[in-house]
């Protein structure tokens, strides 16, 4: 619960400091916001189930399917940012943050993987802690700027 309160007091901090490049750039400003906002809520979904799934709140068919759900909304974001990146829509800064967010929805793609394999076999939790540690640590750099 500490996270998520830490990650909506790091979300507010990040609207009123990127006020300024919304007048500049509202489409990119757009496509920030929203995509901080997915990776955090990608994030909390993940480790959301693996909690309810450990708790006995979710059933393994349950885990699994919401795991699926995750699973194919983050490949089409990244696919999605795989096209403006291909279209060459943007470049210098703006690409390397684009392929930032392309990074960490990779890591949530492990960690989605790692939960799957922990839903399979409890005693297997190696592979979603490492790609949840990773995909925290691109998380909050991203928030922070």
């Amino acid at each position: 619960m500490k996270k998520l309160a830490l990650g909506m007091v790091v979300l507010a901090m990040l609207i009123p400091s990127a006020a300024v490049n919304a007048e500049d750039d509202p489409k990119l400003y757009a496509l920030g916001m929203v995509s901080a906002s997915n990776l955090y809520f990608s994030y909390l979904v993940l480790g959301t189930v693996a909690d309810g799934y450990a708790s006995g709140g979710y059933g393994a068919d349950m885990a699994t399917d919401l795991t699926e759900e995750a699973i194919a909304l983050t490949r089409s974001s990244i696919e999605a940012l795989e096209l403006l990146v291909a279209n060459s829509a943007i470049a210098g800064e703006d690409l390397a943050v684009v392929e930032g967010l392309i990074e960490t929805h990779e890591l949530l793609l492990g960690q989605a993987h790692g939960l799957l394999t922990y839903i399979d076999d409890p005693e297997q939790t190696d592979e979603f802690l490492r790609y949840r540690d990773r995909a925290w640590q691109n998380i909050s750099r991203m928030l922070r700027f």
